[in-house]
C-alpha cells in the first residue's frame, strides 16, 4: 500500500474536518434534526481509502459515495458510508427518508448497532452529554 505524504495527509484531515464542522452546523441549525444524507467529500473518501489501506469503487457512473449521519447528542455522531444516485447531493433528504434509511441499513450493520450501542452508555456516564438526564 502507498501511505501518503505528512504535508497531503495534514491537508486532507483539515477539510475532513470540514466536514465534521459542516455536519455540527447542520445539526446546530436544524435541531429537530437527528440525521443528515449528503455527499462523502473528496477528503474523506481519500482518509477511508487510507485509513482502510483499500481504494473503493463505486459500482456505477450513476452512483456516488454518500454518508449516512445520525446525531446522538450535541458533538456526538455515527457515520455510515453508502451509494446514492449521482443526480442527487442529499440536501433535499428528510427526516423521514434519511430516518427510515438509517435504520434500514444499521438493520443490515450490526457493527453499527454496537457502535450505537456503546456510545449510548458511554453518554450517560458522569461527565458525558446525557448523565444526569440530559438531553441529545
Amino acid at each position: 500500500m502507498k501511505t501518503r505524504r505528512p504535508r497531503t495527509m495534514k491537508r486532507m484531515s483539515v477539510e475532513a474536518d470540514a466536514m465534521c464542522v459542516s455536519d455540527r452546523l447542520f445539526f446546530e441549525r436544524f435541531p429537530w434534526r437527528q440525521h443528515r444524507f449528503r455527499r462523502l467529500a473528496q477528503a474523506e473518501l481519500a482518509q477511508l481509502e487510507e485509513a482502510t489501506g483499500a481504494i473503493l469503487f463505486v459500482p456505477s457512473q450513476a452512483e456516488s459515495i454518500f454518508v449516512l449521519v445520525k446525531n446522538l447528542a450535541p458533538g456526538v455522531r455515527l457515520r455510515m458510508h453508502v451509494l446514492g444516485p449521482n443526480d442527487q447531493t442529499g440536501d433535499d433528504a428528510t427526516e423521514e427518508m434519511v430516518s427510515a434509511f438509517w435504520k434500514a441499513r444499521a438493520a443490515r450493520c450490526p457493527d453499527v448497532i454496537r457502535q450505537e450501542v456503546a456510545l449510548q452508555k458511554a453518554m450517560r456516564l458522569p461527565g458525558g452529554p446525557l448523565h444526569n438526564g440530559g438531553a441529545a
